[in-house]
């Protein structure tokens, strides 16, 4: 954000929040890391996200059908339902 700023001065940048994204909860790994940055976002007063966008095969795959996730072939309805309710939550989250 820092150099973001420097570059476009007459650019306003806010912080939305913090998204884990590719996320599965299978790893330890991943809950500490999990834990770790909201522990650093608690203490720099940034929002966390509750919503995760989790992990699919659905998301490259949309990238090479040139397709939203809700419209890959066979994305499976879970990874398409939480996708959307994170996608609600950023919406409310940045005022759409």
């Amino acid at each position: 954000m820092h150099d973001f700023k420097e570059e476009y001065e007459n650019k306003n940048l806010e912080l939305a929040g913090v998204v884990f994204n590719a996320a599965s909860d299978y790893l330890p790994e991943e809950a500490l890391s999990k834990d770790t940055v909201k522990r650093i976002a608690k203490k720099n007063g940034w929002y966390v996200f509750e919503r995760d966008v989790e992990y699919s095969r659905s998301y490259p795959k949309g990238a090479r059908e040139g397709e939203p996730i809700f419209r890959t072939s066979y994305s499976r309805w879970s990874k398409v339902k939480n996708f959307e309710l994170f996608a609600e939550e950023f919406a409310n989250r940045v005022g759409l």
